[in-house]
């Protein structure tokens, strides 16, 4: 007996990504799900802010999912981003999120923070 194929991931919402740029500094809202059909654009993106702008937020409140591929992203564009001497920092604050990052040990390489304000102050 066969039923319908089990998904690899949550299905839900599309990866979206808005960007607000200032003369040193961007800030990113990312919303949805980070996954294997997205982590590729949101490298392309984080990377490509990075490069330009010596201070990036991401804001990951509206993230719902982070799969394996949307982490190994992350971190290597904070890599990136760290020997460039830039600074990249991560607002999350949802718990199913926050796990996969302090499980996989990530967060002993992002610089995450409970807040926007306090990653705009800190």
């Amino acid at each position: 007996m066969t039923g319908p194929p089990i998904p690899l991931a949550p299905v839900g919402h599309a990866l979206t990504i808005r960007v607000v740029r200032g003369r040193r500094s961007a800030i990113v809202r990312v919303d949805g799900e980070s996954g294997i059909d997205s982590a590729d654009r949101l490298g392309r993106e984080l990377l490509g802010l990075c490069e330009r702008f010596p201070f990036v937020v991401v804001d990951c409140e509206g993230l719902t999912f982070l799969g394996s591929a949307g982490l190994a992203v992350l971190i290597r564009v904070a890599v990136d981003a760290r020997e460039r001497r830039h600074e990249l920092r991560f607002v999350i604050t949802k718990p199913a999120v926050l796990a996969v990052v302090r499980v996989s040990g990530a967060d002993a390489v992002l610089s995450v923070f409970s807040s926007m304000n306090e990653a705009l102050t800190d």
